[in-house]
């Protein structure tokens, strides 16, 4: 089945807007399943990928850990992918980490 995109500038620039506001540390970006939130967060990040840095999270992988275990998780995670993403850029020290963290990041 052929792939078809549909252009909605006001949409892109609506989330521009949204997005560039000083101190905007949330965003709700709704919509009913199927109607392309994900599709449009993926090239939306994947034109601008010089701008900024994009850590994807799925919420399936944490839906049947505990409370505790999901930040755990999460931080695992994120920094599995920066170290997939930016290793070439990233240049810790033992003062940069605590041993907690290190502890929390071996396998489960």
């Amino acid at each position: 089945m052929p792939s078809f995109e549909i252009a909605l500038p006001t949409v892109v620039c609506d989330f521009q807007k949204h997005i560039e506001i000083d101190y905007n540390k949330r965003i709700l970006f709704s919509a009913k399943f199927g109607a392309g939130k994900s599709t449009f967060i993926n090239k939306y990040f994947n034109d601008k990928k010089d701008e900024y840095v994009v850590l994807k999270l799925y919420p399936v992988n944490y839906s049947v850990a505990s409370n505790e275990d999901v930040f755990e998780l999460i931080k695992y995670d994120l920094f599995s992918e920066l170290l997939a993403k930016y290793a070439d850029k990233l240049a810790f020290t033992p003062e940069d980490y605590s041993t907690l963290f290190v502890r929390s990041l071996r396998p489960f």
